[in-house]
């Protein structure tokens, strides 16, 4: 039976993680600057691409959910639920891969600059898909079977639209960050 509440709990548990890995990443970022700090940013890739991981599991325990959803009365909303989870978990495989290779890239400074671009339009990706199915497709989704079932709304809906939505605007942005290198404005003069 299609349950958008345990999509949505699964969801938000991938959500949390996610934002905690780029704030790994963010924290590897600014080590990565200096011969002095960059020595433990190999661990913090090893343990990022661990919680990616646990992340990409969620994903899937929540794809699999949605399979539920691609028959009955709500069918085309449960397809495009299914699909945009799919996109969802190959985008955070691209960005696990990236950060296996960053592990061990990540001890050297200034290295790895085409790694940080895979893993900015991996997030970028991620983020994107994330936002599309919190905000959008699983309320849909949610609607579609109270209309036509009666069935009641989901707290778990509403609190993942919430914070999929957000994860997944910092997803992108930490995505759009890392493509440009984590450059700042550059005072001219």
């Amino acid at each position: 039976m299609c349950n958008p509440g345990r999509i949505a709990a699964l969801l938000t548990s991938a959500s949390i993680i996610l934002v905690g890995a780029v704030a790994a990443f963010a924290l590897a970022a600014v080590l990565a600057g200096s011969w002095w700090t960059s020595g433990g940013n190999a661990l913090i890739a090893a343990v990022t691409a661990v919680a990616l991981a646990v992340a990409l599991g969620f994903v899937n325990a929540a794809m699999l959910e949605a399979a539920n959803c691609l028959s009955g009365p709500c069918a085309g909303f449960g397809s495009r639920v299914y699909g945009a989870l799919v996109a969802l978990s190959i985008t955070v495989s691209a960005l696990i891969a990236a950060t296996v290779v960053a592990a061990f890239t990540a001890s050297i400074p200034y290295a790895g600059i085409g790694v940080a671009i895979a893993m900015g339009i991996s997030a970028a990706a991620a983020g994107i898909a994330l936002a599309v199915v919190s905000s959008t497709l699983l309320p849909a989704l949610e609607d579609c079977l109270v209309a036509s079932t009666g069935a009641t709304a989901y707290d778990a809906v509403a609190i993942q639209r919430v914070v999929g939505t957000v994860a997944g605007v910092i997803l992108v942005a930490f995505g759009l960050q890392a493509g440009l290198g984590f450059a700042g404005p550059t005072p001219v003069g």
